[in-house]
């Protein structure tokens, strides 16, 4: 389904600038009405000075979330429905740390 999307689309196909192979998928910038990881900040800049690339799915379009999965070597984040995204990779080479 992934495939299609990108295929569909007319943006370019640059990444968000920064943009590691490791990506947390952060909760940080939801509204507080949204349920959210605790410390988060904290958890965040450990992971920032160990190299990972920050994202904030809600900033970007789909097709972009996508394309950013699908170039990571390493993906990490808290339950909650910008994980349900990765669905859209299909299968995937899958190693542990």
């Amino acid at each position: 389904m992934g495939e299609i999307i990108l295929a569909n689309k007319s943006e370019n196909n640059q990444l968000p600038e920064g943009a590691t192979k490791k990506i947390y998928i952060s909760q940080s910038l939801l509204p507080r009405t949204v349920r959210k990881v605790q410390a988060e900040e904290e958890i965040e800049a450990h992971l920032k000075d160990e190299g990972w690339f920050i994202f904030h799915p809600q900033q970007y379009s789909l097709a972009t979330q996508i394309r950013i999965y699908n170039q990571a070597e390493a993906l990490a984040g808290c339950e909650g429905s910008a994980l349900h995204c990765l669905n859209f990779l299909g299968k995937v080479k899958q190693q542990k740390y």
